[in-house]
């Protein structure tokens, strides 16, 4: 691969943290943001929005 988000990321002094694996839910909340691995963690993502939003 010529060019890695991760790797971009690292380089730039980011904190990257994936999921123990690629297909498993993981969302990460920092502050006001929040990411999500893939589609699979949508429903966690959503729930930390609304859990956010409640606040």
């Amino acid at each position: 691969m010529l060019w890695s988000l991760e790797a971009a990321l690292k380089n730039r002094g980011a904190i990257f943290d994936d999921g123990d694996a690629a297909w498993v839910s993981h969302v990460v909340i920092d502050r006001n943001l929040i990411t999500a691995q893939n589609e699979g963690s949508s429903e966690a993502a959503a729930g930390a929005v609304l859990k956010l939003l409640a606040v």
